[in-house]
């Protein structure tokens, strides 16, 4: 039953996707106007991404992620929040990890079964940039009610994953969206637009 229930949820995303795809036309230039360059910099890394206009960037966002991670070991942190949703948020963060950086594709397997246990559907893309450094961008969903209310929300989380070093980078797109609303185009575009660069 429970794998019945995954693939019924897979099928539903991959249609999300279609649909998308068939709107991106008239849907890429109202986002060009919407969307704002971020940089920042952690660990001698230069990190490049854009996100709506809407999520800000506060020391307090930063306190209540570690605190929804409780038991986290973040080494380093930055979070943006919606300020029209305040469950959507896109983090930066730098973890440890016992990986380096040739063992990546032994680390993405064992993380495939962790969304599996959250009934979450992921799609791995494994990717180079310029430097032919690998990455991956990891994209999921499931349909869940928020509480309090009667409304079905997609929950969906769109990563970009690398490590370098002994750090385990992460970059995270997480947001609840009305079924009617989710934009499966517009998510792939920020999380493509992540760079990280070595600072020379």
């Amino acid at each position: 039953m429970k794998y019945k229930r995954i693939i019924i949820i897979s099928l539903f995303i991959n249609v999300l996707f279609l649909v998308s795809c068939s709107d991106k036309v008239e849907k890429e230039s109202s986002w060009e106007k919407g969307f704002k360059q971020h940089e920042v910099i952690m660990n001698g890394k230069h990190i490049s991404f854009i996100l709506p206009e809407n999520y800000i960037h506060t020391d307090m966002s930063d306190i209540r992620t570690r605190e929804e991670a409780s038991g986290v070991d973040f080494l380093t942190l930055k979070t943006f929040y919606s300020t029209q949703n305040n469950k959507n948020k896109f983090i930066t963060a730098i973890f440890p990890t016992e990986y380096n950086e040739s063992l990546i594709d032994l680390y993405m397997k064992s993380y495939f079964y962790y969304w599996i246990v959250q009934d979450m559907v992921p799609f791995f893309e494994k990717k180079y940039d310029k430097n032919n450094h690998v990455y991956y961008l990891v994209m999921t969903a499931k349909i869940e009610s928020i509480p309090q209310t009667e409304q079905k929300y997609i929950h969906s989380e769109f990563l970009y994953i690398t490590i370098f070093g002994e750090g385990y980078y992460l970059c995270g797109l997480s947001s609840y969206d009305p079924i009617d609303s989710f934009s499966y185009e517009e998510k792939r575009k920020i999380i493509e637009s992540v760079k990280i660069e070595e600072i020379k």
